[in-house]
């Protein structure tokens, strides 16, 4: 996505590569979001409120021209990035970055720590002075230490339950866990099969494109759907469905052409090309869906213009393999009004089957939508 970057402005804000909230990022908002990290890591660094103060004397203190600059530059230019990053990132355990920026701060602080224990102090006063401070640190570190425990284990407090109710599920399940951006964070960690295909049951990540061929892969286990409800977490039976996907035109990958607005739809694209301004090549590919033994249609709305008839303008095909090898194609022929045309192919084995459109570099061609889904009688 070309509006992923540093700086302000709208990001995510157009249908080429949709996002579920598009976000304007501020120079207020950047700031709000330093401030947040910068007073994690104030309490995170040492274990203690102040800690960031404490480091800042310590290298202050330790300066080195030599290294200094370089070991502060390293952390400064992390939260340089919290300002000018629109996404915030998850600070269950410190701020953002903590551990990259950790090994470089505590060698620019250790600076100041050597120097201050190289100064000439008489040895009676120094011991209880050290002794002291480590005393104050161990015990605010510890009682920081008790504090955040507490916090992530109430956090985590489902993750227990949860890991029972697979233990618990019957015999020869497949489970398929969805997260989302609203899911717990460690909804993620279930998805964990330490004997492999052996386990029992078997977990895996439910993909929108690949779970009916990933159930039929699995004929001697029943499928679950792992869902959470106020109630706690629950197993709710799943069965392998008819493949049917329809493609967002903007993620699809193009080597020739351009995106247009929908003339019916304000959120969806063209995909379009036209002779003069573009070159042959693939308009539309690099999107598979895994199918499964059976018979399959990649149907494409489309529309050609601008060429006399029986000009060949474009070929469609369903390829796999990368690209390498192709399952089915067809040509098209002279000027075609907005239609479907389709692609049908028949598989004996699990194949990655990827819809693409071929421009041959005149007419102007225009898809309005792809589709792929299995031939089903009646």
């Amino acid at each position: 996505d070309p509006s992923d970057k540093l700086g302000f402005g709208w990001r995510h804000n157009h249908p080429v590569f949709p996002a579920p909230l598009p976000v304007e990022h501020s120079f207020s908002r950047g700031l709000s979001i330093l401030q947040d990290n910068l007073l994690l890591l104030d309490r995170w660094l040492f274990g203690f409120p102040g800690s960031l103060v404490v480091w800042i004397g310590l290298t202050a203190y330790g300066w080195s021209r030599r290294w200094s600059p370089l070991l502060i530059g390293s952390a400064v230019s992390v939260w340089i990035g919290y300002l000018l990053f629109w996404y915030p990132g998850y600070n269950e355990t410190g701020p953002v970055y903590f551990m990259e920026t950790l090994p470089a701060m505590l060698l620019a602080a250790s600076q100041g720590v050597q120097r201050l224990l190289r100064k000439p102090i008489a040895s009676r006063r120094r011991t209880p002075a050290i002794a002291a401070l480590l005393m104050v640190w161990c015990t605010a570190s510890l009682l920081f230490t008790w504090q955040t425990a507490s916090v992530l284990r109430e956090d985590r407090a489902g993750l227990a339950e949860a890991e029972q109710t697979l233990r618990d599920a019957p015999a020869n399940s497949l489970i398929l866990i969805r997260p989302n951006a609203s899911s717990p964070g460690w909804k993620q960690d279930l998805i964990h099969n330490p004997m492999g295909l052996d386990g029992n049951p078997i977990v895996a990540r439910w993909f929108d494109s690949s779970k009916d061929s990933l159930i039929r892969q699995f004929p001697g286990h029943q499928a679950w759907l792992f869902s959470l409800t106020d109630e706690g977490s629950i197993l709710l039976p799943i069965y392998a469905e008819p493949l049917q996907h329809s493609f967002t035109i903007g993620n699809l990958h193009r080597l020739t052409g351009t995106n247009l607005p929908h003339p019916n739809h304000g959120n969806r694209l063209v995909r379009t090309a036209i002779e003069g301004d573009h070159e042959a090549g693939l308009l539309v590919l690099g999107r598979s869906i895994e199918a499964y033994p059976g018979t399959f249609i990649a149907e494409f709305e489309l529309s050609i213009r601008g060429l006399e008839s029986d000009n060949h303008s474009v070929t469609l095909d369903i390829a796999t393999d990368d690209g390498a090898t192709i399952l089915g194609h067809k040509t098209l022929l002279g000027p075609i009004d907005r239609t479907l045309q389709q692609v049908i192919i028949n598989l004996d084995e699990p194949r990655m089957l990827e819809p693409r459109v071929h421009y041959n570099g005149i007419g102007d061609v225009r898809i309005y939508a792809v589709r792929l889904y299995e031939a089903v009688e009646g």
